[in-house]
């Protein structure tokens, strides 16, 4: 199911985006991705917790599909784009890379990879996480609902909860502790394309602004942030 929720805002996320960005580039349809799955989790998971069904994974499927259904009918309504809208802005008939770039893609994304291959297969396994995070998470799928509760770790409760219901949202549908670290693994990934694209807009080369986005993942916090939640 979570590959299927995946999907849809990813569909959602290519009708939108022409509506924000003249041409495509991967990392601008990275960025309205996690915009979209950020902000839409947090409008459902709000909606579903006044009803005490935050806990039903195909309610959840199904109210997210009816809210970006909702969404781009009423955008397309008032904002409406043709399919020669969609075919310029998705054209890459003039995309061209040279092999350093491709080197330096590479190495970007072998750090991913790596990043993922820990992830994926180490639980959460923090002081901090286990007795704040998680159990904040635990509690709203065991009642259905995004509401306070009394406990003497007071943390668990001051938190912003934004970050947390895209945890909810990972366990809700993959029923795996190991999903935990997407959160912060693909935060990781929109800094780094956000790090491009301001150096760009800042007039730098393809190649100066890869050179920017690595050294911005050779900082040890970003690192060591990456395994946490």
């Amino acid at each position: 199911m979570l590959i299927v929720s995946i999907f849809i805002y990813l569909i959602f996320s290519l009708f939108h985006y022409p509506r924000f960005f003249e041409k495509a580039s991967f990392s601008r349809i990275l960025l309205i991705f996690f915009l979209s799955v950020f902000s839409i989790n947090v409008l459902v998971s709000e909606f579903l917790s006044l009803f005490h069904l935050l806990n039903h994974p195909w309610i959840y499927l199904g109210t997210q599909t009816v809210i970006c259904f909702i969404i781009s009918l009423l955008v397309q309504r008032f904002s409406p784009l043709t399919k020669q809208n969609y075919k310029s802005v998705f054209d890459f008939a003039n995309f061209h890379i040279t092999l350093f770039e491709i080197f330096l893609f590479t190495i970007i994304s072998a750090t991913f990879i790596g990043f993922f291959a820990v992830g994926i297969t180490t639980p959460i396994n923090n002081i901090d996480s286990l007795a704040t995070h998680l159990p904040r998470i635990y509690y709203w799928l065991q009642h259905g609902s995004l509401d306070y509760w009394s406990t003497i770790n007071q943390f668990q409760l001051v938190y912003p909860i934004n970050a947390h219901i895209q945890g909810l949202w990972l366990f809700l549908f993959g029923s795996s502790e190991n999903l935990f670290f997407l959160v912060q693994w693909f935060s990781l990934i929109i800094i780094s394309a956000s790090t491009y694209e301001i150096s760009r807009a800042l007039g730098f080369s393809k190649t100066q602004a890869m050179m920017s986005t690595l050294i911005g993942l050779s900082l040890p916090i970003v690192l060591l942030q990456t395994f946490s939640f």
